[in-house]
C-alpha cells in the first residue's frame, strides 16, 4: 500500500521530529541520581507502544509512567482511587536496580506518596 503525500508529512523523519511525537519528556533514571520529591499536576491514560498506560504529569513539566509496581505501591498506601484523585500529591521518586526484560538495569520506583 503506498503512502500518500499527507501520510508522509505526518511521519517524523528525523531524531528531533521524533522527539516531538513522544508528547513530553519522560522522566528516567538517569534523571534521578538521588531520590526526589515531585507533586503529581494531572493525571492521564496515554496509548504508548501499543498499550495504556498511566502517566503522572509532574510539576517539573516531565511526565513519569506509572508502571504496575508504582501503581501498587500507590493502592498499598493510600487504597484504590479514580486516577484523577492523584493529582496534587507529593511523590517521592528513586532510581533503583531491576531487571527489566532479563537484564540489568535502573528502574524508577516510588518510595513516599503523600
Amino acid at each position: 500500500m503506498k503512502k500518500s503525500m499527507a501520510d508522509a508529512a505526518t511521519v517524523p523523519r528525523t531524531l528531533k521530529e521524533f522527539i516531538g511525537t513522544a508528547g513530553g519528556k519522560f522522566l528516567k533514571a538517569a534523571d534521578v541520581p538521588e531520590p526526589k520529591t515531585y507533586v503529581i499536576k494531572a493525571v492521564s491514560t496515554q496509548q504508548l507502544k501499543d498499550k495504556l498506560k498511566v502517566v503522572a504529569e509532574l510539576d517539573t513539566g516531565e511526565k513519569l509512567v506509572l508502571n504496575a509496581t508504582n501503581l501498587a505501591y500507590i493502592v498499598d498506601r493510600l487504597g484504590d482511587m479514580p486516577l484523577e484523585k492523584l493529582a496534587g500529591r507529593r511523590i517521592t521518586v528513586a532510581a533503583v536496580p531491576t531487571n527489566f526484560q532479563g537484564r540489568s538495569t535502573l528502574g524508577l520506583r516510588l518510595m513516599k506518596v503523600e
